[in-house]
């Protein structure tokens, strides 16, 4: 080692050990930690970039940097640090100075030694690890690739290699798609690149190949990565000789907008991904303008069957910005829910950090969140609404028919909006109806609401026709639409319309200014043939049920409730409730 490298190795370490002492207390949770079950909000983070970990000992740090650059770059890395498994912050601890001209960094704690390992880019990719339960740092190593925060991950497989190290894989942008690249001595020496992993042009649309891909080895040795591109879907494939070659990627069952994607195996073995089960707006194909539609949301699913089935599809967390007329405070690159990233702690408390904005804005981004939940939370059957939490759970924005100015994102305005209950003090409804406004894409009024995925279930809601209604419906998905986009509507595995006539079939016609509970129960979603949903009135079972219209390998997950107007209507429909219960 020379006398400038060990130099720097001290500067590294001296500045590691800054990062580790004791610091005023920045941040605690509103609850115990023991409470904690359903999402809870802790702060917001200052980069769109980073990596979550959790150390053997429970410490879980978020890793990123400050400077210039849309994921952040310089010398310094910081970090936000939790000793009591997120219930209390300490934040921007300098940590680490990887030296000038540093970016991108991806941070992973192996799975059977317990140190870090840091694969970041200056120049070409570089790589640290720690040593001696990471109270060291061994020397930096330079790597043949390079790496990206949006664009790369690595993994260490099950097998011992006669090395006896385990094999070391990342999969790392290249042009046209992605590549891996492994190492069986501790990522001293690579091995690689495999074959060119991407998705074929789609003509007429702007193509992202491949991105953002993730990687787990399945029990059966096979190894399995999900990927993003622009095509509506994460594409999925598959390598049976431990990361050499993969196979032809193909579409998963997930769907999922042009965003980043997070998939880990976690401690007790059972697999989590955090995703955007989200569509861009029908009809948007230019690059940065579809993608950009369909930010919002931030999804949850659990897999016990090593991927082959999934349970939750929740909605983690939802946009603050996504009612308002001015997306983004100030005209970021990109702005949106997406560029998650989460850790799972002893206690299985998932935390993650997500969003983007303008690196200059820091913690006062609206779009940016820290966030924790229980894993328990993703096995719920059941969820419930009277809006008394106003907007919380909801969608119900309209978008602006182009662009904002020179960015890449819309304007919204609220369309259904909550009124004051007509009989009942203190509480509120949902109005949807038809205003008429010339600058967004449709103004027809949609609302969204999430709830547990099933392929069998019931969803059951109180509704009220206002007199002078003009025609609505109730579609049910397995994925987010933006709620006025009738493209929602038209790939709905079930729909029931309510005509502006108010005729639902021959034998039953609701009146105005009347309530009906709303029953649908569903007994599948996938095959055309067998599977339909009841319609109850009243609790009176309709004589016709809906067909399955669009069978969903995964079940329902959202209800949307649609104006169907033609023409202005300000009378619309009332939502009083909503009620969803479901069947693995």
């Amino acid at each position: 080692m020379t006398a400038k490298t060990f130099s720097i190795c001290c500067l590294i370490l001296n500045l590691l050990a800054v990062g580790n002492l004791p610091a005023s207390q920045d941040v605690r949770l509103t609850k115990r930690l023991g409470d904690v079950f359903e999402p809870v909000f802790m702060f917001v983070p200052t980069s769109n970039g980073g990596s979550l970990i959790t150390e053997p000992d429970g410490t879980v740090r978020f890793l990123y940097r400050l400077g210039p650059g849309h994921e952040g770059s310089g010398a310094f890395v910081y970090e936000d640090i939790s000793r009591d498994g997120g219930e209390s912050w300490f934040l921007e601890q300098l940590s680490l100075n990887t030296g000038r001209g540093s970016r991108s960094e991806i941070a992973e704690v192996h799975p059977f030694t317990g140190e870090i390992y840091l694969m970041f880019t200056r120049g070409d990719g570089r790589l640290l690890r720690t040593r001696n339960q990471r109270t060291l740092w061994n020397q930096e190593i330079r790597l043949p690739f390079r790496v990206n925060f949006t664009t790369g991950s690595f993994i260490w497989l099950q097998q011992e290699e006669p090395s006896g190290f385990h094999r070391l894989l990342a999969a790392v942008p290249a042009e046209g798609g992605v590549v891996t690249h492994y190492s069986d001595d501790d990522g001293v020496t690579w091995s690689g690149p495999s074959n060119l992993i991407f998705s074929p042009e789609v003509p007429g649309r702007w193509t992202n190949p491949a991105a953002s891909p993730q990687m787990v080895e399945l029990e059966n040795g096979k190894i399995w990565m999900l990927l993003r591109n622009s095509q509506d879907h994460l594409w999925e494939c598959f390598s049976d000789d431990w990361g050499t070659s993969w196979s032809e990627a193909r579409p998963s069952p997930f769907t999922g907008v042009f965003s980043n994607l997070r998939l880990k195996r976690i401690p007790d073995g059972r697999l989590l991904l955090l995703w955007l089960n989200s569509m861009p707006r029908t009809g948007v194909t230019r690059e940065g303008s579809f993608h950009n539609t369909a930010r919002d949301v931030l999804h949850a699913a659990v897999s016990e069957d090593d991927g082959r089935t999934w349970i939750g599809f929740r909605e983690v967390a939802l946009d603050r910005r996504r009612h308002e007329l001015i997306y983004s405070q100030v005209p970021a690159y990109d702005a949106g829910i997406h560029h998650q990233k989460f850790t799972v702690t002893k206690d299985n408390k998932v935390i993650v950090f997500t969003g983007q904005d303008d690196e200059g804005i820091g913690n006062e981004s609206l779009h940016r969140q820290a966030l924790i939940f229980d894993l328990g939370w993703l096995y719920e059957s059941s969820r419930s609404t009277d809006f008394s939490q106003g907007y919380e759970d909801l969608c119900v924005f309209k978008l602006s028919g182009d662009r904002w100015g020179k960015t890449n994102y819309y304007s919204r305005v609220a369309g259904a909006t909550l009124v004051e209950h007509p009989e009942r003090p203190f509480r509120r409804v949902l109005q949807l109806g038809r205003e008429k406004c010339d600058w967004v894409f449709n103004d027809q009024d949609g609302a969204c609401w999430n709830f547990p995925i099933g392929k069998s279930g019931i969803l059951e809601t109180r509704i009220l026709l206002r007199r002078g209604y003009r025609g609505g419906l109730i579609s049910l998905t397995d994925c987010f639409y933006n709620p006025s986009d009738n493209g929602g509507d038209e790939a709905a595995m079930y729909v029931f319309v309510i005509p502006e006539d108010r005729r639902v079939n021959l034998a039953t016609v609701l009146e105005p200014e009347r309530w009906y509970t709303i029953r649908l129960e569903w007994n599948g979603t996938q095959d055309e043939e067998i599977h339909s949903c009841k319609v109850f009135v009243n609790g009176q079972q309709q004589p016709e049920s809906l067909r399955l219209l669009n069978p969903s390998p995964n079940g329902i997950c959202y209800v949307r409730f649609r104006s169907t107007a033609s023409q202005e209507d300000l009378a619309g429909f009332l939502v009083e409730s909503i009620r969803a219960e479901i069947i693995w």
